[in-house]
């Protein structure tokens, strides 16, 4: 079968991508592997092709403030595009009215290499761009050139951060991820 990735997914992708071109992408994934197939989960694809999750690899990047910084923008955008995030151990999701988009603790959910991101069914179509402080892209002044840095406050807090990993940490990647 063919699939497709949700439009908000393949944004939200090219955004981290466009803003940490070198992040590390070993732990990617959309489209699940033999062993997503054995059981529900939101990287096989539906009923009409669409592969509904993201897995972003933490390295590289500042992945602890994004996975905050999308919780945070989930609630309270009222965008309904994502339908939860999970990383390490934590899930944040939309469906408890006492503990909307907060983060819960959900250690057998695991994820502690990644960023887990299942996405809704408006997100199939809907392709806006993900309003986030940390992948918005430095600003160069007038007459800066791309080799100087940016001088301004937004700019100095936008450097990037390499999220750490304990040492004992391994990782293995779980999914392919084909271009449909």
């Amino acid at each position: 079968m063919s699939w497709k990735l949700a439009a908000a997914a393949d944004t939200l992708r090219k955004q981290v991508n466009t803003r940490y071109p070198k992040r590390d992408k070993s732990s990617d994934g959309t489209i699940g592997d033999q062993a997503h197939k054995r059981r529900i989960s939101d990287h096989n694809p539906d009923k009409t092709g669409y592969v509904m999750a993201l897995d972003l690899d933490e390295d590289g990047w500042p992945a602890h403030k994004f996975a905050d910084q999308l919780i945070e923008y989930m609630r309270t955008s009222g965008d309904k595009r994502i339908k939860n995030v999970v990383y390490e151990g934590r899930v944040a999701s939309g469906t408890y009215s006492n503990q909307m988009w907060v983060w819960r603790s959900a250690p057998s959910l695991g994820h502690a290499h990644h960023i887990h991101i299942s996405f809704a069914e408006p997100a199939k179509h809907d392709g806006a761009p993900f309003l986030l402080p940390v992948l918005e892209l430095p600003k160069v002044g007038l007459g800066k050139s791309a080799n100087n840095p940016p001088t301004s406050s937004s700019a100095v807090q936008a450097t990037v951060t390499p999220a750490k990993k304990t040492p004992t940490a391994k990782k293995t990647a779980k999914k392919t991820t084909p271009q449909p």
